[in-house]
């Protein structure tokens, strides 16, 4: 019996690849009221007067992640493999974004009344994708593609929250963002039906 492959098929993980991309043009693009992630996140940094503690950094701090994605899923493309550094690096990077965003959730829930709706979508996804990589890692998902993942639902939970919060207000970068997270959704999914199925016959 042929065996069911242990990543992407090519052509997917190409598509895949390309179309992420956009998460990149997202860093860099106008999200609302003519500022981009970028001009909160590396642009305050190169500033003299930056405070972070009373800047938007956590805010646009998970579009950063869009370059590692990009990095990690087009090294993993061309020679079918992460090395240990890099997908550690990947969940390290993960974890602090995802750590960032729990901060503003948790500030949004307790102090600004106003926005606590529009953090609920992040804690969702906060809470089930986080499951989910710790549920692959037990499964013995490959840690290049869960890397990946854990990334990308870092990404999903920290970029949802600007999304809802400055609704009605989106520049072009809002909806860039968008369908950057259907596309890492879409890997995601992909991800779990192909390579997770793979791990599960193979422990059964």
């Amino acid at each position: 019996m042929r065996e069911r492959p242990d990543r992407l098929p090519r052509a997917l993980e190409t598509v895949s690849c390309l179309l992420g991309l956009s998460g990149i043009a997202t860093l860099f693009l106008p999200f609302t009221f003519n500022n981009s992630p970028w001009d909160v996140t590396g642009g305050q940094v190169f500033q003299s007067e930056f405070d972070f503690y009373f800047s938007y950094f956590l805010l646009g701090a998970p579009f950063l992640l869009a370059v590692p994605i990009s990095a990690a899923s087009l090294l993993l493309l061309i020679t079918r493999r992460l090395v240990q550094p890099c997908w550690i690096a990947g969940y390290a990077l993960a974890f602090a974004a995802a750590a960032g965003t729990s901060s503003l959730v948790g500030a949004a829930m307790i102090y600004w009344a106003h926005d606590s709706a529009c953090a609920i979508p992040s804690l969702a996804i906060l809470i089930g994708g986080g499951a989910l990589v710790v549920t692959n890692v037990r499964l013995g998902l490959p840690h290049a593609q869960n890397g990946i993942i854990a990334m990308q639902v870092a990404f999903a939970a920290g970029a949802l929250l600007p999304v809802f919060v400055y609704f009605g207000e989106w520049n072009i970068g809002a909806y860039i963002t968008l369908i950057t997270i259907v596309v890492y959704a879409s890997h995601v999914v992909a991800v779990e039906l192909v390579v997770r199925g793979t791990c599960e016959a193979s422990r059964g």
